[in-house]
């Protein structure tokens, strides 16, 4: 298995995720066309799972990073199924000093690009004016005013705990099937914008 799902994303990598696809010629070769059926990405993560064992406990170790997707293993592409089959021929990179050196290095950025931090003030909600948000109120009632207001809670939490409780915002929750809570929005430029970096918003 490990050995079959790093060969899938070998080949995946190679002719899909490293190379440019602005149009439609640019998948449309013999080549390209060929590797797409051997990769077969037409088949649920968890169907490629399923056929291969049999235990629910190893099927569920194998589709577990598959999760952080955001959509049910039976609706996203077997080649999310490659991720544990990397970790385990590549190995993991850690970060020197952990997580929480992570977070004092983007602290201190945050600071040097004259950011105010504020710690232990959990937000009451999020203040607005006709769908426009303009602010935050603290738990402890103190308000403060913005130009932008990002909200890196859920969607769920957010709509039904931050923002003003209308039904307008309510009632599509109620279609809503819950998922981990990613949101990936995939691009492709035919141009380069060297002006952006990696993870702007």
């Amino acid at each position: 298995f490990i050995n079959q799902f790093y060969q899938k994303y070998l080949t995946a990598y190679a002719l899909i995720l490293s190379q440019p696809l602005t149009h439609i010629k640019d998948m449309m070769t013999p080549h390209k066309l060929s590797a797409l059926i051997k990769l077969n990405p037409l088949t649920s993560a968890s169907c490629a799972i399923k056929r291969r064992f049999t235990s629910p406990k190893l099927r569920d170790f194998l589709l577990f990073q598959s999760y952080y997707m955001g959509y049910p293993t039976s609706q996203i592409s077997q080649l999310y199924a490659t991720i544990p089959a990397c970790t385990q021929a590549l190995g993991l990179t850690h970060i020197k000093g952990g997580m929480g050196a992570y977070v004092k290095a983007l602290q201190k950025a945050f600071i040097d690009c004259k950011g105010q931090l504020y710690c232990n003030a959990p937000i009451e909600r999020i203040l607005t004016d006709h769908d426009k948000a303009y602010g935050i109120l603290t738990t402890s009632g103190q308000m403060k005013k913005a130009d932008i207001v990002i909200s890196n809670a859920d969607y769920h939490f957010t709509i039904t705990k931050l923002l003003n409780r209308s039904a307008r915002l309510h009632k599509p929750l109620l279609s809503f099937q819950m998922t981990c809570s990613v949101f990936m929005l995939r691009l492709t430029l035919s141009i380069s914008l060297p002006v952006l970096s990696t993870h702007n918003i």
